[in-house]
């Protein structure tokens, strides 16, 4: 029975270090802080790591609430981000994503109109990730990141956020 208990934690403790390496899924959440319209958004990831890169896929969503104008958006879309260093603790990627989703947006006039309004929005991000790795399974990031959203109120927006990435 020894012998056992002892195989099986070695066999979790093997695939708890093959984390990071090819193969493996991650799920990443993080808040962002949209510094042009000052509003947060928050995103859930999950993808696959491969040898000098990996991919996955995001959901996105923020609510903006402004006098003038209330919006939210919704959105999803691929990720592709590229090591560019590697390190033991520490890492640096390039990030690159696109998405498409839907925004419900009312503006408001000087003369108090209500215009209520939906659309389809679709765009891109780019940016840049350095990320530390507290543990065989867990990271800490933060990111910058520029969006391009077309068809939208928002149109272009810099992002930076923080956030985290589990390896499963």
């Amino acid at each position: 029975m020894k012998k056992l208990f002892f195989i099986s934690c070695l066999l979790c403790l093997t695939a708890v270090c093959r984390a990071q390496y090819i193969g493996s899924n991650y799920l990443n959440m993080k808040v962002d802080y949209v510094v042009d319209e000052s509003q947060v958004q928050g995103t859930l990831g999950y993808g696959k790591v491969f040898k000098t890169f990996r991919v996955g896929a995001n959901l996105n969503y923020r609510n903006l609430n402004r006098e003038q104008v209330q919006a939210n958006t919704v959105t999803v879309g691929p990720e592709f981000a590229y090591w560019l260093l590697k390190g033991r603790k520490f890492s640096l990627l390039g990030v690159a994503s696109g998405t498409i989703g839907y925004q419900r947006a009312k503006t408001k006039s000087e003369l108090v109109y209500l215009e209520r309004c939906r659309a389809f929005v679709y765009g891109y991000e780019v940016g840049i990730r350095p990320e530390v790795l507290l543990s065989h399974k867990v990271a800490l990031f933060a990111e910058y990141r520029f969006e391009m959203l077309f068809n939208s109120i928002l149109r272009n927006n810099n992002h930076i956020g923080l956030g985290c990435v589990v390896y499963l």
